[in-house]
């Protein structure tokens, strides 16, 4: 499920970095999840 995001007027480095680090939170919970799902057999490569 697909959040609304909306960025504040001004983009300081302060909320570049927070933007930035959210995303990379979320793709990597993205990522685990995935793998999760993976086969046994491709689990093993993903290590």
């Amino acid at each position: 499920m697909m959040g609304k995001i909306a960025l504040p007027k001004l983009l300081t480095s302060a909320v570049i970095k927070a933007v930035s680090d959210n995303l990379r939170r979320c793709f990597d919970e993205w990522l685990t999840a995935e793998q999760r799902r993976a086969p046994p057999t491709l689990q093993a490569q993903l290590q």
